[in-house]
């Protein structure tokens, strides 16, 4: 056994046995991106709002 396999079926045995399906790992994953994007975004329309209202002295147009 080298030393990257034996590091993976150490850290699978710290899972729940549920964790240790691959759908379930994809599906988790998916949820993590999901909520980065959704962070992502608000911050990024929070910084877009204040440049804006920096550049213009005005609050930004309405969606």
């Amino acid at each position: 056994m080298s030393d990257s396999s034996s590091k993976s079926s150490a850290s699978n045995e710290r899972l729940p046995a549920t964790m240790q399906n691959d759908i379930v790992k994809k599906l988790v994953w998916s949820g993590i991106m999901a909520g980065v994007g959704a962070i992502a975004a608000i911050a990024a329309r929070k910084v877009a709002e204040q440049i804006w209202i920096r550049v213009f002295n005005e609050p930004p147009p309405i969606d």
